[in-house]
């Protein structure tokens, strides 16, 4: 029986180049299942890779969100003691009522403050800045408390300790404020470049 005739990779006339078909045929099999493998496993590497990038990207947006909402409640303290001030320096004898009004309005921020789960933020001044705002926020309610208390007994408003701790929100609260939404506003940058 005559020899099966060889077949020469890029008809290069060498003798490690040149075989019969079935060997071409084993060795194109086996090139074929090595880069089957190998292509299997890069595509679960490159999907892995992905997906811890949209894990990081999830967390990042949630960090983002914590630091606008808390900005936003922050702002809310210091809007209400802004007012408060207006009213006060333009309205030197206010009523009760509208006193009772802010007080109700500020304790409910206060209170929403209160409830902000410190530990889901990362940054010292993160957590720092929503205890002072908290803790600002109290003290003026509970002047204002002290306040209107006096004022139901007395019929008086003495106004000096709300103007002064409506005072130190309005003036201490701002950089704060800035620096959050600065710190926030690089984040979602961030963020949109990771995309």
């Amino acid at each position: 029986m005559p020899a099966a005739p060889d077949y020469c990779l890029f008809w290069i006339n060498w003798w490690p180049l040149c075989m019969p078909k079935a060997e071409w045929a084993s060795w194109v099999q086996a090139v074929g299942s090595i880069v089957a493998i190998c292509a299997a496993i890069g595509i679960v590497l490159l999907q892995h890779k992905l997906e811890r990038k949209n894990i990081t990207i999830s967390h990042a947006r949630e960090a983002v969100a914590l630091q606008f909402g808390a900005l936003q409640l922050i702002g809310a303290v210091h809007g209400l003691a802004e007012k408060l001030h207006k009213e006060l320096v333009e309205t030197p004898n206010p009523t009760i009522g509208s006193m009772q009004n802010m007080q109700t309005e500020l304790a409910g921020a206060v209170a929403a403050l209160g409830r902000v789960d410190h530990l889901r933020f990362n940054t010292h001044f993160m957590i720092e800045s929503l205890q002072v705002a908290e803790s600002m926020g109290a003290v003026l309610v509970s002047h204002m408390e002290t306040t209107l208390e006096y004022a139901r007994t007395q019929g008086v408003l003495m106004l000096d300790s709300v103007r002064e701790a409506a005072k130190r929100c309005v003036d201490q609260l701002p950089p704060r404020m800035e620096k959050i939404h600065k710190r926030a506003q690089a984040a979602a940058e961030a963020i949109d470049k990771l995309e």
